[in-house]
């Protein structure tokens, strides 16, 4: 079931690394997302387990989702009434597929900046030694918890992590659509999210959505030309606001889940204020 002829010459190899791309977005969200259930709404362990593993289970799931559920239940080896993730040190390794999905994109001109935060924030996270000093400046000058109603943050939460998935796998497919006509690959954008879905890292529910979508048009050069799938992220956007605002109150860096919103907002905006850049 995920197996297809993708295109024409590297083909094969391309849409691997842009998947590898909108993982990197995808995995960079979800780890804001755990951010905020930790540091806003006090989950514990146990709890956060429980709201991802409740979240696999609506619009969501996604293989990423379960898999991050499932972390947040195995013990610390060496201390097994500790939870291993609470030992991971917080220094992101990468292997260079995001890097190269950002340079490409920028070599073609398609806006991916979900997939370039992501790349930054693995980048930023490997300066551990400076960020312990700098975090030292200001302890105990991070304001509290200003959002105490646990539910309606995660209720909030869950849509803002819709929406982020959603705006990684549109940067994705259009850089995709554009590699594909630019270095001739003949790259069928429906086969490619037959065998996402089929089985692959970034499968997920959502990718059904997507699909309908490149059923009625498949040349279409960015899925949010698609009005129907335009309006149902549309609805999503206010939850994304107001998580940001959560995060930006208690100083949680949320990089990627900024970078969706400003990528949506300039995307439905019939004139930006680039006229004053040329002039």
């Amino acid at each position: 079931p995920c197996v297809a002829f993708i295109g024409n010459g590297s083909a094969g190899h391309y849409t691997k690394m842009v998947h590898n791309g909108i993982e990197y977005a995808m995995m960079q969200l979800i780890s804001e997302a755990y951010a905020i259930l930790k540091n806003v709404c006090g989950c514990s362990n146990d709890e956060i387990h429980a709201v991802f593993t409740e979240w696999n289970h609506g619009p969501l799931q996604s293989f990423l989702v379960e898999i991050t559920a499932n972390i947040f239940t195995v013990a610390d080896d060496a201390n097994t009434s500790q939870k291993l993730i609470d030992k991971v040190m917080d220094r992101a390794a990468q292997k260079g597929t995001g890097l190269w999905t950002s340079e490409s994109a920028l070599q073609l001109h398609v806006p991916a900046p979900t997939i370039d935060e992501a790349v930054a924030a693995r980048d930023l996270s490997s300066f551990k030694k400076e960020r312990m000093i700098i975090s030292g400046f200001h302890k105990g000058s991070i304001p509290s918890n200003n959002h105490p109603d646990k539910t309606q943050v995660i209720r909030q939460l869950h849509d803002a992590l819709y929406f982020g998935v959603a705006i990684s796998y549109v940067q994705g497919l259009h850089l995709l659509q554009t590699a594909s006509a630019t270095y001739n690959y003949e790259i069928n954008i429906s086969e490619v999210i037959r065998v996402w879905k089929g089985g692959c890292i970034i499968r997920s529910a959502m990718l059904n959505d997507l699909g309908k979508a490149y059923a009625k048009n498949n040349q279409l050069l960015n899925v949010l030309l698609d009005k129907e799938f335009y309006l149902h992220l549309r609805n999503h956007r206010n939850e994304m606001v107001g998580t940001l605002a959560i995060a930006m109150d208690n100083e949680i860096a949320v990089s990627c889940m900024g970078s969706c919103l400003g990528y949506f907002d300039m995307f439905s905006t019939g004139r930006l204020p680039s006229n004053l850049i040329q002039a």
